[in-house]
């Protein structure tokens, strides 16, 4: 799985999609907390600490790594060539500042560079 994403839909029944679609939405979130009726019915056959949580994430990539390690220089560069070709919206100077605070944990990752990168592909594929 290190080189794809796999996804697994056990519960992709149309019977069972038909019924969940129909429920009343105080059964699927109820005081803050989703799937309410699937945690509790799962109760005493799934550990509690799986059931508690509400930390998931799908397909998690690893940006964080690439852009602190495998990846460092190249995110680094094509970022500022993002903001460069971005220019009206990106500062390319505050963009490799930030970048770069980033990689060395100076700030909490995020998606940014991601999204820079992406902007700026985008605008050089519409010129």
């Amino acid at each position: 799985m290190a080189f794809s994403v796999e996804s697994r839909v056990p519960f992709m029944d149309y019977r069972l999609m038909e019924f969940a679609l129909g429920l009343p939405e105080d059964l699927i979130y109820r005081n803050g907390v989703r799937k309410h009726i699937l945690r509790t019915t799962f109760q005493g056959l799934v550990p509690d600490k799986i059931l508690a949580r509400t930390d998931k994430m799908g397909f998690v990539s690893a940006e964080e790594k690439w852009l602190k390690d495998q990846g460092k220089d190249w995110f680094l560069d094509h970022a500022l060539r993002s903001a460069k070709e971005s220019s009206s919206f990106l500062d390319a100077e505050q963009t490799g500042i930030h970048i770069t605070r980033m990689q060395t944990g100076n700030i909490p990752f995020d998606f940014d560079p991601w999204r820079i990168l992406c902007l700026g592909r985008w605008l050089s594929s519409n010129r």
